[in-house]
């Protein structure tokens, strides 16, 4: 008897959480299961040759330019499940649920996809769902009243940990942990530092997260200098959760 063959599938090379989520799924599953995990990642069992920008894709002009891509991803990719014959694909993002789930409806293959939180509106919203068969959501919080199929709550399995106490008195370290994009709106929570210096709060707001857009990054330190918060906001890059945690008096 044939094991259950599962594709854990991303079109994304970054190495952000929603990456290592499926890095552990990958490891969690294939002590029962067989499992490929198709990525352009030095991790990955099988390497995709093709590999997505890390930009914010929110907007037309970027869907639009990015649709070439798109379409010879999804031509290659269909050719490899026709090979490999999956049974279920697991998916964590919206580019790989097109090129992944468009040839599993053709080839009558099961479509897992992890839910991140509201995945847009109207036709594209619609078209996407079509392509999911069963939903995984990392909180009670964030599942659809109109999702009718099957839905399951896997909440993200972080590890307590002893916090050392701190000098209440001494200046806040705040914390704001994800990749430096448009999307994670560092922006903001320059504001809010701006916000508090005016308020007579002293703080330091540490920005931890690999670069993903130059672009954003650059706008993020020209609005540091022009709101004089050169002392007050530092890019620290990639940090472990526990020294996160042991230095934060907050984290956004």
């Amino acid at each position: 008897m044939r094991h259950l063959r599962i594709l854990i599938a991303t079109v994304y090379p970054g190495y952000g959480g929603s990456t290592k989520v499926l890095l552990a799924a990958s490891e969690s599953l294939s002590a029962r299961y067989d499992v490929i995990l198709r990525a352009p990642i030095d991790e990955a069992t099988s390497r995709s040759p093709q590999a997505f920008p890390l930009e914010n894709l929110s907007t037309w002009q970027r869907k639009i330019a990015i649709l070439p891509l798109l379409v010879r991803t999804v031509m290659a990719e269909a050719r490899f499940m026709r090979s490999c014959r999956p049974d279920l694909v697991y998916v964590h993002d919206s580019p790989s649920l097109l090129v992944y789930g468009l040839p599993a409806r053709l080839l009558g293959i099961t479509v897992v996809a992890h839910a991140h939180g509201n995945d847009g509106a109207g036709l594209g919203r619609r078209l996407k769902n079509r392509l999911i068969d069963a939903k995984i959501y990392v909180s009670r919080i964030l599942r659809e009243t109109d999702w009718s199929k099957p839905a399951f709550t896997i909440g993200n399995p972080v590890a307590i940990i002893d916090v050392a106490d701190r000098d209440r008195a001494a200046t806040r370290d705040i914390y704001l942990v994800g990749a430096i994009c448009d999307r994670k709106n560092q922006i903001l929570a320059v504001g809010i530092m701006s916000e508090l210096r005016r308020r007579g709060h002293q703080a330091v707001l540490h920005l931890c997260g690999p670069v993903i857009e130059a672009g954003y990054a650059e706008c993020v330190r020209v609005m540091i200098q022009s709101e004089r918060l050169g002392d007050a906001v530092v890019f620290e890059g990639i940090r472990p959760l526990p020294e996160i945690l042991q230095r934060a008096d907050l984290v956004i």
